[in-house]
């Protein structure tokens, strides 16, 4: 109990700096908006409808938090060759968008090693997870 009302204390009015959050999908967007406004965080984040691929940096240093594609829904119905290069196409293209916030921290969960491959960049954090039933990691770096 006493650590619930310490916790309370520490609750901010706003959030202390921008939040954006993006995604592709219509149906990810759509479920993301409801859970913003259903957490009284609409004031707080701004939704985007965009490629991950895209993002500039907007800020001299920040935070990027995400949980890209594993693979499952970006390669539906392709063959296994076909899905291999489509999704490393898909992370040298998330690889680059990193690269360009020099200094900015990066924390990403991943259920795909193609992933942090692409980025060529060794991990301050690499910590491994379960989400649900599959093994993903708990990947930090500082980009230079």
């Amino acid at each position: 109990d006493r650590m619930k009302e310490m916790a309370r204390a520490e609750i901010l009015p706003r959030a202390p700096a921008p939040i954006v959050a993006r995604d592709f999908h219509p149906k990810a967007l759509a479920a993301l908006r409801r859970n913003v406004e259903a957490a009284g965080l609409a004031g707080d984040i701004a939704v985007e409808e965009g490629d991950a691929r895209d993002l500039t940096p907007r800020f001299p240093r920040g935070s990027l938090v995400s949980n890209p594609p594993y693979g499952e829904r970006l390669m539906a119905g392709a063959p296994d060759r076909t899905q291999d290069r489509k999704i490393a196409g898909f992370y040298r293209g998330i690889a680059d968008m990193l690269l360009r916030h020099s200094g900015w921290t990066v924390v990403l969960l991943s259920g795909n090693p193609a992933l942090a491959q692409a980025l060529r960049l060794r991990p301050e954090i690499d910590h491994r997870l379960w989400n649900g039933p599959l093994e993903v990691r708990l990947l930090r770096w500082t980009i230079p």
